[in-house]
């Protein structure tokens, strides 16, 4: 199941006439890593409670037996799932075929941003009911609890909700709903390519609207609405169905982003990102091994402070 750096491959970085580096192809955007927190977690679980039933109260007279309630809480749970991936180098290719191109550090780099990518991407679909089979890594045939849950499943009742019973194209009206729903208030939105670039096509059409822009933290301009920032993740579905509308509709996403209410991450160890573990030389082949591994999950803490709009088409 291993499929290891290959001498073929690594030619491909060693050529007089090559220039130095490599060209990306696989392109995948997700802007919200620069707003989302993460949370340290000792445990394999992070565990935290949430305002369950409120206790009453009422008027009364004099002379009378006050009534006694109390509040109750729901305990919910965020255990932590493990993605992960090994490279192999072999030490000839990494020491003759490096001239212009680091095999290993190339190989290493790619290898984090498909962990990367994984996480974008189960961040908004991951399901822990999904069924894994380990048979042909020695595991079991059947596992779930395997992925953490996703904004899909972490979004609850009506806080996930669709534009129209068989879909509709986006308007600001719609926006400002999605935002009423984020009760605790609303930090950012996020969405995809093309509902995105509809969003902007909606502000052209109002001649007194142009978009507005904020920074993001690491300094770029970001598209905002409100205030809010739009932020793209390319692995937002543009063929999400919604009654009779067909496999056409995209959603857009508001959270509250903080570690005291909102939506964050959690991971363990002395970093929030991924690990680079340097297993070594393998037994039986001259070559070396390099994990990349992250141990992380995401947490709702109020429901209050994610909603999701569902059924939008493209205008």
């Amino acid at each position: 199941f291993r499929s290891p750096l290959l001498e073929v491959e690594a030619k491909k970085l060693s050529n007089t006439d090559l220039r130095r580096g490599i060209i990306e192809e696989i392109i995948d955007f997700d802007t919200v890593q620069q707003f989302l927190p993460y949370v340290r977690t000792e445990g394999k679980a992070f565990v935290y409670n949430r305002e369950g039933t409120l206790a009453t109260a009422q008027f009364v007279v004099p002379n009378i037996d006050i009534p006694e309630s109390a509040s109750t809480f729901v305990e919910v749970t965020a255990t932590l799932r493990i993605i992960a991936g090994d490279v192999d180098v072999d030490n000839f290719i990494n020491t003759t075929y490096s001239d212009l191109n680091p095999q290993k550090s190339i190989q290493i780099g790619l290898k984090a941003k498909a962990v990367a990518r994984l996480f974008s991407q189960k961040m908004i679909s991951g399901d822990s009911s999904t069924v894994y089979n380990f048979a042909s890594l020695g595991g079991p045939v059947a596992a779930t609890n395997v992925e953490f849950d996703g904004l899909d499943v972490l979004c609850q009742g009506a806080m996930d909700y669709d534009i129209d019973p068989n879909g509709d194209v986006l308007s600001f009206d719609d926006i400002d709903v999605l935002l009423d729903k984020v009760k605790l208030g609303c930090d950012g939105l996020m969405t995809s390519r093309r509902t995105m670039r509809d969003f902007r096509k909606l502000c052209r059409a109002v001649s007194s609207v142009t978009p507005e822009y904020i920074k993001a933290p690491g300094g770029q301009s970001v598209i905002a609405y409100d205030g809010k920032p739009i932020l793209r993740n390319d692995f937002v579905s543009d063929t999400w169905v919604t009654g009779s509308s067909g496999a056409v509709c995209s959603s857009m996403y508001a959270f509250r982003f903080n570690e005291q209410d909102g939506v964050h991450g959690i991971y363990t160890g002395d970093a929030a990102g991924m690990q680079i573990i340097e297993i070594g030389q393998l037994e039986k082949r001259d070559a070396t091994r390099t994990r990349i591994r992250w141990y992380v999950a995401m947490a709702l803490k109020s429901t209050l402070s994610l909603a999701i709009l569902r059924g939008i088409k493209a205008a």
